[in-house]
């Protein structure tokens, strides 16, 4: 079953003698809920720009196609001019091949250049999914540390304070860098279409 951010939001916990602040409970799964949903997001615009880069990458090959029928069949008109009009048409089948050729390497080298952007966008999308995966893994991890927090003796909660502390600390060092990379794909992305 997939996890929605509407699954994360409406999430219920089971209440204990000494259960867990709800408010704080309810910030944190919509604190996930956001960033999955930003992620999805994220993943969704990447999927569209990877089906227009293929799509463009088919209508290079197509032109290529074309090209290539189109010199074959200059070569052809070539082989049946007659003798009077052979340098004329020797002239313009160089020529033509010589365009021909210019605009097919162009086609390649366009072709290569969106091959390699999809390849970049299929990596940032694994990239997205896998930090949202370490995301929410690390968010597990923190609810499973307060469900033990009160199992244990009191002479144990600095202890899980501390340990608390260092898991906030590592969620916020993890949504600026995740910000910060959204940024510079973006930065990307934006350079890319100018």
């Amino acid at each position: 079953m997939k996890l929605t951010p509407l699954d994360v939001r409406k999430q219920e916990f089971r209440k204990t003698l000494r259960g867990f602040d709800p408010i704080e409970v309810q910030t944190f799964l919509e604190m996930v809920a956001e960033e999955y949903e930003q992620v999805l997001e994220e993943n969704k615009q990447l999927n569209r720009k990877l089906v227009e880069y293929e799509t463009k990458l088919a209508d290079y090959q197509e032109t290529e196609k074309n090209l290539r029928e189109t010199l074959l069949n200059v070569q052809e008109v070539k082989k049946q001019s007659e003798e009077s009009s052979r340098r004329q048409a020797s002239l313009l089948v160089k020529e033509a091949e010589l365009k021909a050729l210019e605009i097919i390497e162009n086609a390649r080298k366009q072709a290569r250049q969106m091959r390699d952007e999809v390849s970049i966008l299929q990596s940032q999308k694994e990239s997205f999914i896998n930090r949202l995966r370490q995301i929410l893994i690390s968010q597990i991890e923190l609810l499973s540390v307060l469900e033990i927090e009160d199992a244990v003796p009191e002479e144990a909660q600095e202890y899980l304070e501390n340990i608390r502390a260092r898991k906030k600390s590592a969620i916020k060092r993890k949504t600026q860098q995740l910000r910060r990379e959204k940024a510079e794909t973006e930065e990307i992305e934006d350079e890319d279409s100018q």
